[in-house]
């Protein structure tokens, strides 16, 4: 039995996220910043769907460890595709810390708090 149909999706998600300097602190490389980030769904007729965040960082650098923290608020707006559907609006504070070492390749590590759920991320590659 041949089938013919095949599923194709174009789904995407468009993001940016800047961050800003606040302040330096006393020592060379420490400071405050704040960062806002925005990224939206697309390919999806049932579902629209877009996240924004912002959040106060303290950054600490030295030559080959930059370590960072921080609290904020994260929020999610979500609507079903059909005629008449309400949109529904999600916010949550978030705390989180990390660090990033270099090595000759960048190892990261970050533990986030958002709401009720905890993440844990571990990375590794090359800065340029």
């Amino acid at each position: 039995m041949r089938s013919d149909n095949k599923a194709t999706n174009n789904i995407g998600v468009l993001g940016c996220r800047r961050a800003l300097g606040l302040h330096r602190g006393q020592h060379r490389d420490a400071g405050r910043a704040i960062r806002g980030s925005y990224s939206a769904l697309s390919g999806v007729d049932q579902l629209k769907m877009n996240t924004t965040g912002v959040d106060l960082l303290d950054l600490e650098r030295h030559p080959d460890v930059h370590a960072v923290c921080g609290r904020g608020q994260g929020g999610a707006q979500h609507a079903e595709g059909r005629a008449g559907a309400e949109a529904r609006v999600l916010s949550l504070n978030r705390a989180f810390a990390g660090v990033n070492i270099n090595l000759g390749i960048n190892l990261a590590a970050e533990v986030d708090r958002t709401g009720d759920t905890t993440s844990y991320s571990v990375k590794a590659g090359v800065r340029f």
